[in-house]
């Protein structure tokens, strides 16, 4: 600390995280992945191998470990029960990107318990339809398998007759891989693609109306940010420009009503941390900053809005994650 200078204590290959002074002269850490993953030390002296080994921490004489093991396998059953902090609410297992009509009716990815695939059902798992089958997608059956590509995030329209989404290669391959917006009617019928695959495109939201739909881009050209498609005219414009992901249409808003119309997002910068920006159909010079929590920058986030009053909430898919303490 005096100096400043940098001192390497450890060298070789795989990726080594999570360091934690055991001692004064010795630090244990994480070798994340490869043959030898699970605990290290400095000192040479004998670790453990443990796959999925995350977050280690050593009680103050160093002589016993508290980890956390992290699993994408065995899946969760949809619907299983998990451990709820907020006795208001009660947590099950879901797969990605679920999302509740106003009709009652569920729409998610089928990608940790399927392949990707668009599926519907009731709440409680009865009246389930694969409206859009992935296998029949033509993408690569190996990105499915891993997570990387398929049918991503359906929304809604409000009359609950329409799901959009995305079909595509996702995350970091869509710098050279394609994506498009696509439509399907509830029953599965009238598949139609709506954007021509020349720009990755996807995570679309309809319009409180269900004339409009808004999408977020990423060309190879540096082409960024949220489009704005009319269903009828099929004729796009441009709302941002930045490095704008995720959109979502305020429910109540219509596309005759532009001063009511909002859409949110996440936006990264290379000098700031993610936020989530508010504006209307035409970006104003300072749009509304809200924090993670949804809330505008006024000290609310964390306190529930008075108008909500649900008392059960689904999970994302996150991976199984089990406490463990190792002597």
């Amino acid at each position: 600390m005096e100096t400043g200078a940098r001192v390497e204590h450890t060298s070789g290959g795989w990726l080594k995280v999570s360091p934690h002074w055991v001692s004064n002269d010795e630090i244990g850490y994480v070798v994340k992945g490869g043959p030898l993953e699970g605990i290290a030390y400095t000192s040479g002296r004998p670790g453990f191998k443990r796959e999925g080994l995350r977050s280690p921490r050593w009680t103050a004489d160093g002589a016993s470990i508290l980890y956390e093991v992290q699993a994408f396998r065995p899946v969760r059953q949809l619907d299983k029960p998990l451990y709820s902090w907020d006795a208001q609410y009660d947590y099950r297992f879901m797969d990605v990107f679920p999302i509740l009509s106003r009709q009652g009716m569920m729409a998610f990815t089928e990608k940790q318990t399927g392949n990707s695939s668009i599926v519907t059902c009731r709440p409680d798992g009865s009246q389930r339809r694969v409206v859009f089958d992935n296998t029949k997608s033509g993408l690569n059956p190996d990105m499915v398998k891993k997570g990387l590509a398929g049918a991503f995030q359906p929304c809604w329209s409000p009359d609950g007759e329409w799901l959009a989404f995305g079909i595509g290669t996702w995350f970091a391959e869509r710098s050279y891989a394609k994506a498009v917006v696509a439509r399907v009617r509830k029953d599965g019928s009238d598949l139609e693609i709506l954007t021509d695959g020349t720009v990755h495109s996807g995570f679309p939201s309809f319009s409180g109306d269900g004339k409009e739909l808004v999408f977020r881009v990423w060309g190879e050209s540096e082409e960024r940010g949220l489009r704005v498609l009319n269903l009828d005219t099929k004729q796009q414009r441009v709302l941002t420009k930045d490095l704008d992901n995720l959109p979502g249409w305020s429910p109540m808003a219509s596309a005759s009503s532009s001063p009511a119309r909002w859409t949110g997002s996440i936006s990264r910068s290379a000098r700031s941390a993610p936020m989530v920006r508010i504006f209307s159909s035409s970006p104003p010079a300072m749009p509304a900053m809200h924090t993670r929590c949804g809330r505008p920058m006024d000290g609310s986030c964390g306190r529930a809005p008075p108008t909500v009053s649900a008392t059960r909430r689904r999970s994302t898919t996150t991976p199984s994650s089990n406490m463990a303490r190792s002597t």
